[in-house]
């Protein structure tokens, strides 16, 4: 079900039915995602000595379900720490804060 969220989340312009998705998991790979809508934004390493901690919040609509995710990554861009959980209905500023 959180991959269903988060399809639906990431590209809410594709049209795919949760009852789809979880009778049909293979139904996500045709998919037809226009690559021009797609916002990709690159990683950018932190200094030897650090880590960065990357976190994001969700919503469907201006206010519903929402999720949040985040990873703790070191400079070799090993994952540290991934985490992702539903975090109910809200806003988007609220899931960003909770996600934070």
């Amino acid at each position: 079900m959180r991959i269903i969220f988060w399809c639906k989340a990431k590209w809410p312009w594709v049209s795919v039915s949760s009852s789809e998705v979880l009778f049909c998991p293979l139904s996500l790979h045709s998919l037809k995602v226009n690559r021009n809508m797609l916002n990709p934004s690159s990683w950018v390493k932190p200094s030897a000595e650090s880590l960065k901690f990357n976190v994001d919040g969700a919503v469907v609509g201006g206010f519903g379900r929402a999720g949040i995710g985040g990873i703790l990554r070191n400079s070799e861009n090993e994952s540290l720490i991934l985490f992702s959980r539903s975090t109910g209905s809200t806003d988007a500023t609220s899931a960003e804060l909770n996600a934070i």
